[in-house]
């Protein structure tokens, strides 16, 4: 199969299983907030979470676990919490936040930091959770299409900062079609637990 072909037929398998994770999602609600409460409690049980003094969060839209509960432990805590603001060039930048409220409507609708960007910030066992439509057992991850994470994080090495998926179980399916600048989560974690992957 030519180059072409091959990335034609994984665009279409993209756009697939995006219309069929995001109907399901949309057919059978969860309870995003008891979801976030029961994420954090497993996220505390990690020790590499639990190491990590920096962490990068999302403010999740419909479809998503809410990340409320984990801001409020993170800033309890005295703990570092980053959130991503979309930026030109299809990148991601974070900044610190520490109250729910100081998130403002963003590009795409989504809640993003209003504080000033902080360069250079992630560290070594930094942990960052990422949104996402579809994950699969070996860190394949389907976003909504535009990249941003893609492009944010694919030249980093793997633990600078470890991403994580955060997700519904439901979200979780066999085989997720990758490119070459498709950027692979390090693990995941849902209602029912994390999983690290590989050599993470």
């Amino acid at each position: 199969m030519a180059d072409a072909e091959r990335r034609d037929l994984i665009q279409r398998e993209k756009r697939s299983l995006r219309l069929r994770l995001l109907s399901a999602l949309e057919k059978d609600p969860l309870p995003a907030t008891d979801v976030g409460r029961t994420v954090l409690a497993h996220l505390e049980l990690d020790d590499r979470w639990r190491q990590a003094r920096t962490v990068g969060l999302f403010a999740g839209t419909r479809g998503e676990p809410d990340t409320r509960p984990i801001l409020a432990e993170l800033v309890g805590a005295g703990r570092v919490a980053l959130f991503p603001r979309c930026i030109d060039g299809g990148r991601l930048e974070f900044a610190p936040v520490e109250h729910w409220g100081d998130l403002k409507p963003g590009r795409y609708g989504l809640a993003e930091p209003t504080s000033r960007a902080i360069e250079g910030h992630w560290r070594l066992g930094d942990v960052v959770l990422v949104p996402g439509v579809a994950f699969d057992h070996e860190g394949g991850r389907l976003g909504r299409g535009h990249g941003y994470y893609d492009r944010t994080f694919i030249d980093l090495a793997p633990g600078e900062p470890w991403l994580l998926g955060c997700a519904f179980e439901l979200q979780m399916v066999e085989r997720v079609p990758m490119e070459s600048f498709d950027r692979w989560v390090d693990g995941i974690v849902t209602e029912s637990g994390i999983r690290w992957f590989g050599s993470a």
